[in-house]
């Protein structure tokens, strides 16, 4: 960059990893614990990261790119690239542009983005996505035997009550979880998978976020007794 810019972070959001690395101590931190850093180069975010090739934020979706003339767009979740193009001669632009600063691995099957598997079926105009190794290694993390009997719906079902004018919403009074380290990281490790590849298990996903913070027994009780986490091992994805 011609000028250079400047950004400041709290040492709470170093990891201790990166403080042992670069041998970052009290020193390297003002009295509030702020550093301060000159970007010389560019990152992601700043409008001089754009200028030279004419790639520019799509500003209503975060993480989107697309090419002030060209016809081509592209996704970028941490260093993944997922670009839709209509020539190979725009692909080639953004290729030249990204190996002119980095080494790079093009992949132009498009088979695989983050964790994602993705089936390309174009003839019949449709695509597939799924994850088929994050299920299994996620129930065997958290230990969770196969259901003896088969969990076709992801939620507990509520039976309505006709007639009834006034429904009332089911409270949980059971006690509070002193610890409930697990009861997070299920939620953590599922959420991810129902954004990405089945949406169905949200239900059951908002139920735990809504009580995370403060899980009761009945929570913890419905991880146990396979009411929602049983129905993943069925998933073909």
């Amino acid at each position: 960059m011609q000028v250079y810019q400047y950004m400041r972070i709290h040492q709470f959001y170093i990891p201790h990893e990166i403080l042992a690395e670069y041998k970052l101590t009290s020193e390297h931190f003002d009295s509030k614990g702020f550093a301060y850093l000159k970007i010389r180069k560019c990152m992601y975010g700043l409008k001089e990261a754009d200028a030279k090739y004419g790639y520019i934020l799509f500003k209503p979706t975060p993480g989107m790119w697309h090419h002030i003339t060209r016809p081509l767009t592209f996704t970028l979740a941490v260093n993944n690239f997922g670009i839709k193009y209509f020539s190979n001669q725009d692909a080639n632009n953004l290729l030249s542009a990204l190996q002119d600063k980095y080494s790079i691995t093009i992949d132009s099957s498009g088979d695989f983005y983050l964790v994602l598997s993705i089936n390309w079926q174009y003839d019949q105009g449709y695509v597939e996505i799924s994850m088929p190794d994050y299920m299994p290694k996620a129930l065997a993390k958290f230990k969770h035997p196969p259901p003896h009997l088969p969990q076709h719906a992801p939620h507990a079902w509520t039976a309505p009550v006709y007639g009834q004018k006034t429904r009332y919403a089911t409270e949980d009074f059971s006690p509070f979880l002193e610890k409930h380290v697990r009861v997070q990281a299920c939620y953590g490790t599922f959420l991810y998978y129902a954004r990405a590849v089945d949406p169905k298990i949200l239900p059951a996903i908002n139920e735990i976020s809504n009580q995370q913070s403060k899980p009761t027994e009945n929570i913890q009780q419905k991880l146990a007794n396979n009411v929602w986490i049983t129905y993943l091992p069925i998933l073909k994805h």
